[in-house]
């Protein structure tokens, strides 16, 4: 799947809606589109976010401010990086896999060089360009994370039990301790776990500043949970049950570990609980009725805890109060008349270490025969929502041609997973154009005072009765 001609929209349904819907209040930069200049080619780009084995892979940005993308210009694919307004092509291949930018880390890499094409394996690219074999691998891998100490992991052949090749076999890989090396192997007993427990499957996994990997996995049998490898090898169930697809668990910089079972789980300092469940009560009034399992949680540096439910957005900290971040029925900033109608449960959520959450959801103006809309929202410094972008919006490319969002789009649980809110309030999404083509557009959305981000947990239900209030 590509950004290219294959994003089609009824014109002619939006373009009364062109004209009464209010632009959003967010500043929109145009980091690359398909048609405009590619950097380091002679050519334009042709495709933007190409991903390997037809999995759409989104753009990612750092906490200084610098993206990286995968996308196809002049017959070339290869990764771009660098500040918006200065991008370079960093790596090119003939095969590129997926790529990890997370937490800020060194950009880590499955595929084979241009100028070196026997050599598949992981790949690291400094800022500075240089360019570093990790490990060769001999096939694919995917999944890819990697954090800013310098640890990065991976599982290759997408979780398949594939003829092995090169001596090689297919598990989650993880450079802590000793190398790159396999921290849990497919056909392997499980540690701790009763005989003939094996591995069978696993997610993408995530890695503590530590070098503790945590990952979910099936079994062949009924150990499927969530899992953590320490850096001496050692194997702990965090918990029992799994969603039906093997979401990516969070880790914060303390190493704290959001995750789901049937219910919302953090292991932190305290231990392994829950945080949320179905029947737990929400601030303001009512229960929750249901978690959603497909939808990863999130845990923000100071531990607190977002997920989804059918009716909404919420956050839980540590002792278990939830409170509503954005509900249906909720106004939608900026677009008088519009509330929301629903929530994707099928997109990521995208949540910068200072918890501030985005999100895409479906909204509407109540008017018999009018369509929903698409949008992306997010929550500010004063954890307001915003509105970032939506159906209809008009922008404008560099070279002066307009553009209208069909879909403003942040990565999905089934695409390899990205960082794309850094703690600058830099929001990097994918745009695709009612006209059949795609962009990459920056958000700047507001980020609390350093000041204020000790006094988050206080405000909460102050912010609650105001929004109660409004």
């Amino acid at each position: 799947m590509v950004i290219c001609k294959y994003v089609t929209i009824a014109a002619a349904v939006f373009a009364a809606l062109f004209k009464t819907i209010a632009s959003a209040n967010v500043p929109l930069q145009v980091v690359a589109a398909i048609g405009l200049p590619a950097p380091g080619t002679n050519g334009t780009f042709s495709e933007l976010a190409n991903g390997w084995g037809g999995i759409l892979q989104y753009p990612a940005i750092d906490q200084d401010g610098q993206v990286t993308f995968r996308a196809t210009a002049n017959g070339i694919t290869g990764l771009w990086h660098g500040l918006p307004a200065n991008l370079s092509l960093l790596s090119n291949a003939n095969i590129l896999g997926p790529f990890s930018v997370q937490q800020g880390a060194p950009i880590v890499w499955d595929g084979f060089p241009i100028d070196n094409p026997v050599a598949r394996g992981m790949w690291r690219t400094l800022p500075n360009g240089t360019r570093e074999q990790l490990a060769i691998t001999g096939r694919p891998a995917t999944k890819i994370t990697s954090n800013s100490a310098g640890f990065y992991g991976y599982v290759d052949y997408y979780n398949t039990e594939l003829p092995q090749t090169n001596n090689l076999v297919s598990g989650v890989h993880a450079n802590v301790g000793s190398g790159d090396h396999l921290v849990a192997a497919i056909g392997a007993q499980i540690p701790g776990q009763p005989v003939g427990e094996k591995w069978a499957i696993f997610g993408q996994p995530v890695i503590a500043p530590d070098g503790v990997v945590t990952f979910m996995a099936k079994a062949t049998n009924t150990a499927a949970g969530t899992y953590s490898v320490a850096i001496d090898g050692t194997t702990t169930l965090l918990a029992l049950g799994v969603p039906p697809v093997l979401l990516q668990p969070s880790v914060n910089v303390h190493g704290d570990v959001a995750f789901l079972t049937n219910s919302v789980m953090l292991k932190d300092s305290n231990g392994v609980h829950v945080v949320a469940q179905m029947g737990s009560p929400i601030m303001g009034g009512g229960s929750l009725t249901f978690i959603s399992r497909a939808v990863a949680p999130k845990v923000a540096d100071d531990g607190q805890v977002f997920f989804a439910e059918n009716t909404g957005l919420f956050q839980a900290i540590s002792d278990g109060t939830v409170t509503p971040i954005a509900r249906i029925g909720d106004t939608v900033p900026d677009m008088p008349g519009f509330k929301i109608s629903s929530i994707f449960t099928a997109t990521e959520l995208q949540m910068n270490g200072l918890g501030q959450i985005a999100f895409m959801a479906f909204i509407s103006d109540g008017i018999v025969g009018h369509p929903n809309l698409s949008a992306l929202l997010a929550t500010d410094a004063a954890s307001h929502l915003v509105t970032v972008a939506y159906t209809g919006q008009e922008y404008m490319l560099p070279n002066g041609q307009t553009r209208h969002v069909s879909v403003p789009a942040i990565s999905t649980e089934l695409a390899q997973s990205t960082s794309e809110f850094n703690n600058r309030g830099e929001l990097l999404f994918v745009s695709f154009n009612a006209e059949g083509d795609g962009t990459f557009l920056l958000a700047n959305i507001p980020v609390p005072e350093p000041a204020t981000l000790t006094l988050s947990a206080l405000a909460v239900p102050f912010l609650l009765l105001r929004r109660q209030r409004a």
